[in-house]
Parts: structure tokens; sequence; C-alpha cells
């Protein structure tokens, strides 16, 4: 769910449109997986093989900047769109150090703000007067990041790299709120 403002320009005499559009998508995607920790030491000073912890992701927030470029037939719309994108995430590692006689769970948590950029195209048809409504594929790239992670039991902290990209299709209806041509 979310919003979507903007302005488009159709040349005089021509079927070329150019535009500017600004979005947020609220989001709850999530994602997790199972990850092998290293070697747990155990307690004569050993390194024992570790086990598993439950790595999760979730993306809350996508915002973007975007130009587009468009082609109109009678009351179609083709377009491309490119520019900027933003993403909230938060990262969560969940497990339990085992040395034979004490083990130690642990919760690493970890919150990125991220900026990369967004691709896509769409189509959109204005159906009845001033509304209209399209379907649009796009394509985030956040590429690597590090994010902070701290568990407040344990008192550690340390860097993850993170390396992200979204991919989406929206469908969308609009209401153009002045004179338009298409």
């Amino acid at each position: 769910m979310g919003g979507q403002f903007g302005c488009d320009y159709q040349f005089a005499g021509s079927s070329w449109v150019v535009g500017f559009e600004g979005a947020a998508t609220g989001a709850s995607m999530k994602n997790q997986t199972y990850a092998g920790l290293p070697l747990d030491p155990d307690v004569t000073g050993g390194l024992v093989a570790g086990n598993a912890a439950l790595v999760s992701a979730r993306l809350d927030f996508i915002p973007s900047g975007t130009l587009r470029v468009g082609y109109a037939w009678d009351r179609l719309l083709l377009y491309v769109k490119g520019g900027a994108a933003g993403a909230s995430d938060k990262f969560e590692v969940l497990g339990i150090f085992t040395p034979v006689s004490n083990p130690t769970p642990f919760d690493f948590q970890g919150l990125g703000l991220r900026v990369g950029w967004t691709a896509g195209a769409g189509i959109e048809w204005a159906f009845y007067e001033n509304w209209s409504v399209k379907v649009e594929y796009d394509y985030y790239g956040f590429g690597h990041n590090s994010v902070l992670m701290s568990d407040s039991n344990l008192g550690l902290s340390a860097p993850v790299d993170v390396k992200q990209s979204v991919q989406t299709v929206r469908l969308g209806l609009n209401v153009h709120m002045w004179s338009w041509k298409w």
C-alpha cells in the first residue's frame, strides 16, 4: 500500500510524454533462512562445530523519485522510468552458542536505511475522464551496505555486509488533477 504524486507533460502535437513521480510504498516483505555458525568455544578452550542461526530480514518502506518517458496512443500510455530509491530494513540473527557447559542464547538486531536506484516500465490506461489505472514493474538495487548488528544481552556489536535488491509489480489507480491530454 502506498501513494504517489507526479506531473506529466505531453509535447504539443506529439504523442511523447515526459514526467516525474514521487512515490512511497509501505511494505512488509520478509524472508528468513538458516545460516551455519562458525565454530563455538568448548569448556576446554577448544572449538566445536557451531549450530545454525535463524537470519531474518524485513523491508518496511520504499520511497522513490523517478523520471519517466512514455508514448501515448489515444487513452493508453506505455512508459519507462528510472531514478533514486531508499529502503528501511530490520535485520535479526537469532540462535544459541552451544558450548557444552553453558549454552548462551543471542539475538543480534540491526536497522538499515539504504539508498539505491530504481528502474521500471509500465502501461497506464485512462478509462474515464480524469481517472487512469496502471500496471508497473519496478526493480530496486541497493548494492552492498554495512549494517551494525547488536545484542543487548551479550553486549556485543558487529557490522554485517548486506546485499539487497527488490522486484515489484504494482497496480495503481490515479486521478489527474489538472488538464491532461494523452
